[in-house]
């Protein structure tokens, strides 16, 4: 389990579903999935078990960013996320990050070639809301709250864009942040609830629990 600082984000948990939604689809040609993954994923990030990967579009960007609907240069990201959007009637969106991610641990290294400002970015949002909530902890803890808040901010950016927004309102679509530990291959799925991730299975559980 990994426990964050809750008071960061505001999410809605009513928007947010679990593996068990996902797994109740009676249809499995309906392309109803999209996954938003990282570029350097060392894996498919579709080939999970939990849904046939002909119900998952994928998109794979730099450390699975979403860019914002405020932005003011358009990117090829958000073009790529709207073109989803008018294409498929998803019902869940899965924002996908993993432990190994490279790109965050180079974004937090100071000096690296910057030419699309992207570092500087992830500077001034994710690498300064963690260098102020958590300020004394250890590097290997700190790249680890880097990645894990890093996904909580592209899920708030998702949240910008009002074809995503409009559809969780009226509780067509629902969200997952998911994190990937490739040494063990487990996946962790963020809890709105309580502000933490847990194995996807627990959630699962608790969800029944509570049905």
């Amino acid at each position: 389990m990994i426990l964050l600082d809750k008071s960061l984000h505001q999410f809605a948990p009513q928007y947010f579903g679990t593996a068990f939604d996902i797994q109740q689809s009676l249809d499995d040609d309906v392309c109803d999935i999209l996954m938003i993954a990282c570029s350097c994923h060392g894996s498919a990030p579709d080939e999970v078990s939990i849904a046939g990967p002909e119900r998952i579009f994928t998109l794979q960007h730099l450390a699975a960013t979403v860019p914002a609907a405020t932005e003011e240069s358009p990117t090829s990201a958000a073009d790529d996320l709207a073109y989803a959007f008018q294409y498929f009637d998803f019902k869940h969106v899965i924002l996908c990050g993993h432990m190994g991610c490279n790109v965050i641990r180079r974004w937090a290294q100071p000096d690296q070639n910057d030419s699309r400002g992207l570092q500087k970015k992830f500077q001034q949002t994710t690498a300064s809301v963690v260098d102020q909530t958590y300020p004394t902890r250890l590097d290997h803890e700190r790249q680890r709250l880097l990645i894990c808040e890093h996904l909580l901010c592209q899920l708030e950016n998702l949240l910008t864009h009002d074809f995503v927004l409009d559809r969780l309102e009226t509780g067509e679509l629902r969200l997952h942040g998911w994190l990937v530990d490739e040494m063990t291959a487990r996946i962790r799925a963020y809890d709105a609830v309580h502000g933490r991730f847990v194995p996807i299975e627990k959630l699962r559980r608790e969800s029944l629990a509570q049905s």
